[in-house]
């Protein structure tokens, strides 16, 4: 198996998980914060819709530049779902058109034009952007039980499934 089979793998297996997460997402909560120093939860779950769009950026641009930002609506489920299936396809093209043998070139990370890191490409989707999904996605999850939502499982059933 190559790095392009695995993402796509791993990309098909935590993006379904993911879906079940925003679908929860309870749009009469969007200001709830756990903490004073924590994300909102609209904006928590507008960033894990966020993080998908990387894959596209990283492996069509070798860059992730996070000033390159594009709009998300979360007004509605429906828009927030949209957005995401529609930057899950992308990011599987993305994936399936790049070129093996680029996953070692090295990739920046900035904001504009000021570079926070540099790291081969593989690095930056595995770290940046996988790692960085299912952390938010967890985050979610802590949410969803201080608002007494039903957390989905992720790796078998959770505690409100089994």
């Amino acid at each position: 198996m190559n790095f392009k089979e695995a993402f796509l793998n791993e990309l098909d297996h935590e993006s379904k998980t993911t879906r079940k997460f925003i679908e929860r997402v309870p749009l009469n909560h969007l200001d709830y914060k756990p903490h004073a120093k924590s994300m909102a939860l609209g904006k928590l779950a507008t960033h894990i819709v966020e993080i998908v769009s990387y894959w596209d950026q990283v492996l069509q641009r070798n860059e992730l530049n996070f000033a390159s930002k594009l709009p998300i609506q979360n007004d509605t489920l429906e828009n927030l779902l949209r957005t995401y299936d529609y930057f899950i396809e992308l990011a599987k093209s993305a994936i399936q058109n790049f070129d093996e043998d680029k996953f070692l070139n090295p990739c920046d990370a900035k904001m504009g034009d000021t570079v926070f890191f540099t790291m081969p490409i593989y690095n930056i989707c595995r770290i940046t952007i996988m790692n960085h999904w299912i952390h938010h996605r967890a985050q979610l999850g802590i949410y969803f039980r201080q608002l007494d939502i039903a957390v989905p499982g992720a790796y078998g059933p959770s505690a409100d499934e089994g």
